[in-house]
């Protein structure tokens, strides 16, 4: 919070005076009501704006403020990976791979596309972006069980060999082994 609203005031080249009228207006006039909930309404504010309506700034120095504790406090996309194996022997074959992994798809919505990548036939890669990881996980947990049903109705095999997790756990395990 601290580092946000010093940069605010060096932009528009405040003295200490006006910088700490900028923290009475905002972090101290936050904290007051609930101590050191500065920067959780800050974060909350990347989302809805409006919270800085109470803060009694003229448009400028609301707009530069909101501009930084959205470049500062913008939450992270995390990716979200499964590994599962999918295939069928029966006379639907090929056919039915590619309906039970559409329908994995399908679950997918416009803020977490649901993406399936080929590692080597019968394994596949279900992986979405989300910047929420428990929407995340439940979307892409949906999606496998889409998957699952799909396929067995068609009298396909269905294996989850990695279960819903995030990369960098991967990529953590491979770097020490």
């Amino acid at each position: 919070v601290h580092s946000i609203l010093r940069h605010v005031a060096e932009i528009l080249h405040y003295d200490e005076k006006q910088l700490e009228e900028l923290y009475d207006k905002t972090a101290w006039h936050f904290d007051d009501k609930k101590p050191g909930s500065s920067f959780e309404v800050f974060k909350m504010a990347v989302n809805q704006p409006s919270l800085l309506d109470e803060c009694c700034l003229d448009e400028k120095v609301k707009e530069l403020l909101l501009t930084h504790i959205k470049r500062r406090l913008m939450p992270q996309a995390v990716k979200v990976r499964s590994e599962i194996e999918v295939g069928c022997y029966a006379y639907e074959g090929v056919d039915a791979v590619k309906n039970a992994l559409r329908a994995g798809i399908a679950c997918g919505i416009e803020e977490m596309p649901i993406k399936i990548n080929l590692i080597a036939p019968p394994r596949y890669v279900v992986t979405t972006t989300t910047l929420d990881k428990a929407k995340g996980v439940e979307l892409l947990d949906l999606a496998l069980k889409k998957i699952e049903q799909s396929i067995k109705d068609s009298g396909g095999i269905f294996t989850i060999t990695i279960a819903v997790s995030f990369p960098y756990f991967f990529i953590s395990f491979h770097i020490l082994y």
